[in-house]
């Protein structure tokens, strides 16, 4: 039997079921009241440096990049002509992300971190929400349906070990799907060395809301 997509990346779903079918739920991490984020509040910082894709998504984006120009203009995002680029996280990391464009996010947002650059994935709107997520619902699919799998599982954190929800203290399995688990589609992001913890920029989060709307 054919498996129906639930995204644009069909080889980074799968490579998700195959790899972390027998992950370990971290049953107490779920347990752990959290609040969902505020946009008004936020203007979605945690997209201030992009993020980083493994090859299947990266191609499906800059593809959809340039056959939905017309779609992204009328959301309200102009986009370059290369959406995805070569970057380094904090001397730790390096591989394909989304591109960034130049925005003053610290005069817009109250407590912006000051480790954070004042710019933002291309894909994010002026309003902090997410294109990418707007195109989706625009064109009949699910929301997330073009979104990256990273980011609209954000704070949940998977790896062919444990699936688990973000914690400073837990950085390391934070970064696994986008630095290459085994042989998975995220190989191409290659860690430098190992990363410090570091604490999340999103203050609090609802996972049972994720489900239900989200940004």
């Amino acid at each position: 039997m054919s498996e129906i997509s639930l995204t644009a990346f069909p080889d980074t779903e799968k490579w998700l079921r195959e790899a972390c079918a027998d992950a370990e739920l971290d049953k107490p991490a779920f347990q752990r009241r959290l609040a969902r984020c505020d946009l008004v509040g936020c203007r979605g910082m945690c997209c201030y440096d992009g993020v980083y894709v493994d090859g299947n998504t990266a191609e499906v984006l800059q593809r959809i990049s340039q056959e939905r120009a017309a779609d992204f203009e009328e959301i309200g995002v102009t986009l370059p002509g290369a959406v995805i680029t070569e970057g380094i996280w904090r001397d730790h990391s390096s591989g394909l992300k989304t591109a960034t464009k130049p925005v003053d996010m610290r005069s817009k947002v109250s407590g912006f971190p000051g480790h954070f650059d004042d710019t933002s994935c291309v894909f994010r709107a002026d309003d902090g929400r997410c294109s990418l997520q707007t195109l989706g619902a625009k064109t009949g699919h699910h929301p997330w349906f073009y979104k990256p799998v990273v980011c609209w599982l954000h704070p949940i954190n998977v790896s062919p070990e444990r699936i688990t929800i973000y914690h400073e203290n837990t950085i390391r399995t934070a970064i696994r799907i986008t630095t290459g688990s085994r042989a998975g589609p995220f190989a191409g992001v290659r860690r430098r060395s190992a990363a410090r913890p570091t604490r999340c920029c999103a203050r609090s989060w609802n996972f049972s809301d994720r489900f239900s709307g989200g940004t």
